[in-house]
């Protein structure tokens, strides 16, 4: 005997056709089943609420994290960028005041017809020079290597061309050779000496700057672009 049945029977002792008993029986067993599936979706949608809200916690907290790591990440960056903007500038600086050493030391020479005094300037040149020369190898050398343990900083195209300037501007800068004192001693030696580093070293001066000025302009855009800032 199904349910429908028993309470049929149930029903049918307190008066009621069977017919009637049943038609009873499937409408409370209809409204029964139909407040459980009400229940049973209330009940779901309030798990999937929680889930939802759990979610977006979680969420939140991943945007949080994300966006405190980029802040890290970009203040890292500008950091680096600012660094090697302000190594280049100071090469650019340097150049341009030994250039102006080099000037005056030329008038210098440019003014005296005295023989001995030419020489003496010659000869302070060199003296100048040498110190100057070992002065940009260094800062060249930090330059480079800076970049190198920096590298992840900055895209491919960037670091490569930078690597590759301050490099062969290094390579340069160590291909200038400064004259022993015996060839020093010899004023017309010393003087066509002279003339010859000068070409080199405004060559290199040159080669330098015309690099590296555009390099400085592209830092300055990615810079300030990290920053927000209007170009």
């Amino acid at each position: 005997m199904d349910i429908y049945s028993i309470f049929a029977y149930i029903l049918g002792s307190v008066g009621l056709s069977t017919l009637t008993a049943i038609a009873v029986v499937k409408y409370l067993g209809k409204k029964i089943i139909e407040q459980q599936l009400l229940k049973d979706l209330e009940n779901h949608k309030q798990q999937l609420t929680e889930k939802t809200e759990i979610l977006k916690n979680q969420l939140a907290i991943y945007i949080h994290e994300h966006n405190v790591k980029f802040s890290q990440l970009a203040e890292q960056r500008t950091g680096i960028i600012k660094k090697v903007y302000e190594s280049i500038s100071d090469v650019i600086t340097f150049f341009a005041n030994t250039h102006a050493g080099i000037v005056v030391n030329n008038s210098e020479r440019a003014t005296t017809l005295d023989p001995k005094q030419q020489h003496l300037l010659d000869v302070n040149f060199f003296s100048f020079l040498t110190g100057k020369i070992s002065e940009l190898g260094a800062k060249l050398n930090d330059q480079v290597e800076f970049i190198k343990r920096n590298e992840i900083y900055f895209s491919a195209d960037s670091f490569d061309k930078v690597e590759k300037i301050v490099i062969q501007n290094l390579a340069l800068a160590s291909s200038i050779k400064i004259p022993d004192t015996g060839i020093i001693s010899q004023p017309e030696v010393a003087s066509a000496k002279r003339q010859e580093l000068l070409v080199l070293w405004t060559s290199l001066m040159s080669s330098y700057r015309d690099a590296m000025l555009p390099i400085r302009k592209e830092l300055t855009d990615e810079f300030r672009n990290l920053l927000g800032v209007k170009m």
